[in-house]
């Protein structure tokens, strides 16, 4: 630290002083000084010749008459001498040195003495030098000392308290002078004498040091240091530098006045040396007008060099700046070549687009061209498919002929052989399992001509076929899944449930032929239906040998059977159809068909003029409520699914139009990017070309929030769903609660597993790593931030935002902490929202960081415990830790230091047009939301608390908050018996519907097959039986 200008030391950087070497010295009374000869007329005596050639020679010679003179006064005595404390000059030659030279102390006589004596001898030495000190500070004109400093007792180097002088007036702390007393007492004294008196001149003093650790120079007697606030100065000389004033004056006390003198070899000593001095400083006067006047001359020189430093520091700073310059013309150069070779990649493209598209012009004219000929090639194959299918068809009824059975309703026989419906009595095992070994073939080849596959593949071996069902998954075998067609030998509900795949792929194959079935129990009346409409063509119908009932009516023109309708001329009305399967298929009323279009599915024309009846008014409104119900079932059971539409949604019309003028690109990216140099961005990375791009705040970031609230609801529920739910299983989680739980709790950790070490990355590159909290306040206002911590803290808002929209939505069960939850998401929400908006960021990045690692900790020590892991006792126990140090400790920090450096680090003021929100309000605002999160917290520790002793006493680490583990049992029982009360009341009324179905229909009267269709979407799937039972389908 450099020293202090000697001008400037003053009373008042003076901390503390220090006295080395304390020295107790008799006074003048005790000594007996004896004289010499020419003592006495040392006064009167004139220069002799002698003594004035010694005088003119400048030669210091010594005098004959000193040799034998003992050893000179000492300091003090000469100064008590030069004072002349009541002495006249004519005394002073009264006083002489003491002859010889002082013997040491001898020690002989005690080396005889036993240790006891010699160690007594040593104490009683050690102890006359030894004192009680203190000291006093006086100023001029002050009656009372300024200062008194404590005693320090026994000892020889004094080291007092340090102390502060600018606590009194300043016209006594502004002096350069001051009076140190030094008062002493032995032990052989009964009160303080003045031992030490010093004048100190501030501005005559010498600096040693910053401490006298490295001071190796021997320190004289009565060493006086004073402690200045720049170092420690002491006084080596008695001489200031601009005045003759002593810097410090010594003097011990005399009782009886006696002052010592000196010789006459002494003075002329001091006379030679005086000249000296004389000599002295009349060359350093010369000498100093020799280096002025070079001085001078050579002031030019000087300004030129000084020139010359200005210009080189000139030239630095211009080459600095050239530099700089020369980097951005780079930077601009490659940007140029960047745009330039981008310009032209998009001139090749367009290039390359424009040759392509009249490559595709040319191509769609020649296309054009040849369209009619591929649409009129398309409808000869059409027309030639469709008559193969029918001739193969035809074939096949020749080959398997469906005949009605005469004066039975919806009663066939295939190939003279009858096979009952559902609804029938059954008859001989051996003709039906025949039967069906005919229907089955039937049912094979057909799905190979049109091409379509069947769910339930059959294995045709006659009476013995067989089909299999590879859908049902309770069925444990190949065996198990494979049902027989056949009575003989086989379980009979193995059996019933064969004939139900079979009819289900009859319906199979009707509705990819746009038929609506009627009822699935009819095996052969839905087949020969099949058949019928595959041998129709346009305008005709298939020929058919005898038979007047049942699908008779269906005939050609000239053919004896009798015609499909038949019209009244007077009203209208259609006459109701011969046959029970005609009055069937016509009133059925599943599928209305328009005008020109026939009732079994095809457009057929039939002849004279047909009414047909007009369509429902209820019926898009039915369909519209079937959507209805499907897509809200398709929501309950994928809950992933309505969010990954609204995203691919808005990522289809983003990409119709990428580029920032998209109202959806705020959406998707980070909105407000600033320039470089834009005056919102601190000033020290402003204009650096390498810093990160740093973005501003605006109501767009409401549009990102929004986006992603959407984008983690699906990210939550897809993870949940299909990676979660299985391990959870795999895990053998039984009970439904526990495994919803689990699911919350792991997704929980694998989202802070993510955004913890995120989070923590972000605070090491900003001013508050490690939650320093100085940090938080002293760029305050935070208005800009780069991408990494703007995009962390707008995700994060957007998870606790959706955090409470799944808790408003009943997405998780509540718990018994409930309440307090809500309460903690609506003040997270309010600190993350005000911090955002009133630029306190660095303060919620803090606070973030809290939650996200202690949440992380939590969340995996829980899913620990759902599936019984081995150490998660001590997982718990590092949990505890690890909450109690982030949501308490740091927590409390941060609250101390909105009491504390709130106010003290950076502006404190309310000025809206500069955006400074840094003020009173915004601290008490601060402190409460941050106190009632601390609340919220130790209400939770309460908990955590309940389950760490429980551990130690041997339990288990069950969540004290929620009390599903202990109903799980319960809630099993009841939904067991919730599920089989409702399948029983679902199939009564199934089977009720299904009889009172089949009333209406052999009444004649018309059953809508649209309100059939509502009860099989409402009524699980039932598998019919051949007695008429109604059985529920595994």
């Amino acid at each position: 630290m450099k020293n202090c200008s000697p001008k400037n030391r003053k009373i008042r950087h003076l901390e503390g002083i220090s006295l080395r070497n304390l020295s107790l010295l008799q006074s003048s009374a005790e000594i007996q000084e004896p004289k010499t000869a020419d003592d006495e007329s040392l006064p009167h005596t004139f220069i002799t010749p002698t003594k004035a050639l010694a005088l003119r020679e400048k030669k210091l010679e010594h005098s004959r008459s000193s040799n034998d003179l003992r050893t000179p006064p000492t300091s003090r005595q000469a100064l008590d001498g030069a004072n002349g404390k009541g002495k006249s000059s004519t005394d002073l030659g009264k006083v002489r040195p003491l002859r010889g030279k002082i013997r040491r102390r001898s020690t002989l006589n005690w080396t005889s003495a036993p240790p006891q004596v010699r160690q007594k001898k040593l104490e009683d030495i050690a102890s006359s030098r030894l004192a009680d000190t203190w000291f006093s500070l006086h100023c001029q004109d002050v009656d009372e000392p300024i200062y008194v400093s404590e005693v320090v007792e026994k000892a020889m180097n004094f080291d007092f308290r340090f102390f502060d002088l600018n606590t009194y007036e300043p016209w006594i702390t502004r002096r350069d002078e001051l009076t140190i007393k030094f008062w002493a007492r032995t032990d052989s004294q009964q009160q303080y004498n003045l031992a030490l008196e010093l004048q100190v001149h501030f501005r005559s003093l010498q600096y040693i040091g910053r401490s006298l650790e490295n001071f190796r120079h021997p320190l004289p007697q009565n060493c006086v240091l004073l402690h200045l606030s720049d170092g420690i100065y002491t006084s080596f000389t008695d001489l200031p530098l601009d005045e003759p004033v002593l810097a410090i004056s010594t003097g011990f006390k005399n009782a009886q006045g006696a002052q010592c003198t000196s010789t006459f070899d002494e003075l002329m000593r001091l006379s030679n040396l005086d000249d000296c001095i004389q000599d002295a400083l009349a060359t350093r006067e010369k000498i100093t007008c020799q280096i002025n006047s070079l001085l001078e001359k050579q002031k030019e020189d000087r300004e030129l060099v000084q020139s010359a430093a200005q210009a080189q520091n000139s030239w630095t700073s211009t080459k600095r700046a050239v530099s700089s310059a020369q980097k951005q013309i780079r930077a601009a150069q490659n940007r140029r070549s960047e745009l330039q070779a981008s310009l032209q990649a998009r001139r090749d493209a367009i290039r390359s687009g424009t040759i392509s598209q009249e490559k595709s012009e040319s191509q769609l004219r020649s296309a054009r061209n040849n369209l009619a000929d591929h649409v009129s090639l398309h409808k000869e194959t059409q027309s030639g498919v469709r008559g193969q299918i029918r001739r193969i068809c035809e074939d096949l009824l020749q080959i398997y002929p469906v005949e009605p059975i005469a004066k039975k309703a919806l009663a066939f026989t295939i190939r003279d052989l009858p096979l009952p419906n559902a609804t029938s009595p059954s008859l001989d095992a051996a003709t039906t399992a025949a039967a069906l070994g005919y229907v089955a073939h039937v049912t094979h080849l057909l799905s190979l001509y049109l091409s379509i596959h069947l769910p339930y593949a059959i294995t045709v071996c006659g009476s013995t076929s067989t089909i299999y069902d590879p859908i049902s998954a309770s069925l444990p075998s190949e065996a198990a899944r494979t049902f027989p067609l056949s009575q003989k030998g086989a379980v009979a509900y193995r059996f019933e449930y064969g004939v139900f795949l079979l009819n289900s792929d009859i319906e199979l194959l009707m509705s990819r032929q746009g038929i609506k079935i009627v009822d699935l129990r009819h095996t052969l009346p839905n087949l020969k239906y099949l058949l019928t409409v595959l041998t129709s063509g346009r305008g005709e119908a298939p020929e058919r040998k005898g038979g007047k009932s049942g699908l008779g009516a269906f005939s050609r023109e000239g053919s004896p059977a009798r015609k499909l309708y038949t019209t009244d001329d007077d009203d209208g009305s259609v006459e109701e159809a011969n046959g029970s399967l005609t009055r069937m298929l016509f009133l059925n009323g599943k599928k209305r068909t328009s005008r020109g279009q026939s009732p079994l599915g095809t457009n057929i024309q039939p002849e004279g003029d047909v009414q047909v009846p007009r369509r429902r008014p209820g019926r898009r409104r039915r369909r519209m409520r079937r959507w209805f119900r499907k897509w809200k079932e398709l929501s309950f059971r994928h809950t992933w699914a309505n969010p990954l539409i609204i995203i691919l949604l808005v990522l289809t019309l983003y990409a119709i139009r990428p580029n920032p003028t998209n109202p959806l690109h705020s959406a998707i990216f980070l909105s407000y990017p600033l320039s470089p140099s834009d005056s919102l961005i601190p000033a020290a990375i402003r204009g650096d070309p390498e810093a990160p791009i740093h973005y501003g705040k605006g109501r767009k970031d409401f549009a990102f929030v929004a986006f992603y609230i959407v984008v983690l609801s699906f990210t939550r529920e897809f993870t949940m769903q299909r990676i979660l739910r299985p391990l959870a299983r795999w895990f053998k989680l039984r009970s439904r609660s526990k495994e919803n739980r689990f699911m919350e709790q792991t997704y929980t950790a694998l989202y802070f597993g993510v955004f913890g070490p995120y989070g923590l990355y972000v605070m090491y590159r900003s001013p508050v790593w490690y939650f320093d909290t100085a940090g938080m306040y002293e760029t305050f206002p935070n208005r800009t931030h780069d991408v990494l911590f703007k995009a962390y803290y707008l995700l994060q808002a957007s998870y606790w935002a959706q955090q409470a929209l799944v808790l408003c939505l009943g997405l998780e069960k509540p718990r018994r902490d409930y309440r307090e939850l809500v309460g903690h998401h609506i003040v997270t929400l309010a600190l993350i929202g005000l911090s955002y908006r009133f630029h306190f960021t660095y303060m919620g990045l803090a606070v973030y960081i809290t939650h996200d690692i202690s949440d992380f900790f939590l969340a995996s020590s829980k899913t620990l415990s759902y599936i019984d892991a081995r150490f998660t006792s001590g997982y718990f126990a590092f949990f505890i830790a690890v909450w109690v140090y982030l949501r308490h400790y740091i927590n409390l920090v941060i609250l101390h230091s909105v009491t504390t450096t709130f106010a003290s680090i950076g502006p404190f003021e309310l000025n809206w047009e500069e955006q400074q929100y840094k003020c009173s309000l915004a601290q008490y605002i601060t402190f409460s939301l941050l106190a009632s999160l601390q609340a919220m917290n130790l209400f939770w520790l309460y908990f955590i608390a309940r389950v760490a002793v429980r551990v130690l006493s041997g339990g288990e680490t069950k969540d004290d908050r929620s009390d599903e583990e202990d109903e799980d049992g319960k809630d099993e029982k009841e939904e067991k018996e919730q599920a089989r009360e409702r399948e029983k009341a679902l199939m009564a009324e199934n089977n009720s519907k299904a009889m009172a179905s089949a009333t209406a229909l052999d009444d004649g009267k018309p059953v809508g097959a649209n309100d059939h269709l509502e009860r099989e979407t409402q009524a699980p799937v039932t598998v019919p039986t051949m007695n008429g039972e109604v059985k529920k389908r595994k």
